[in-house]
C-alpha cells in the first residue's frame, strides 16, 4: 500500500473549501482524496491521487471513473498515512 503525507476523505458533493485545501496541499506533499458516501456522486478533479470507496459506489448505482477501494483497503491506507482529513 502507497503512504502519503495527507490523505483527505470527502464525503459531500459540493466541498469546494475542501477541495481548494487538497488542491493547495497537492501542490507541495504527496496527497491523496477517497470519496465515500455521496462524493461519489460527482468526484472532483485534482491533481492528487484520487480513489472512490466501491461499497458506496455500489450503494448509490454509479461507476466513477476512478480506482476503487474496499472497507479493509481503505483502512489500510488510513494507517499508511501521515494525516487524515476528513470533509
Amino acid at each position: 500500500m502507497v503512504s502519503y503525507d495527507v490523505l483527505h476523505l470527502v464525503r459531500r458533493l459540493d466541498e469546494s473549501y475542501g477541495m481548494a485545501i487538497i488542491a493547495e496541499q497537492a501542490q507541495k506533499a504527496k496527497v491523496a482524496v477517497v470519496y465515500l458516501q455521496d462524493a461519489v456522486f460527482r468526484p472532483s478533479e485534482t491533481s492528487a491521487d484520487r480513489f472512490a470507496l466501491d461499497e458506496d459506489c455500489q450503494a448509490r448505482g454509479v461507476s466513477p471513473d476512478l480506482p476503487r477501494l474496499s472497507y479493509n483497503e481503505l483502512i489500510d491506507l488510513v494507517f499508511a498515512s501521515r494525516r487524515v482529513v476528513c470533509w
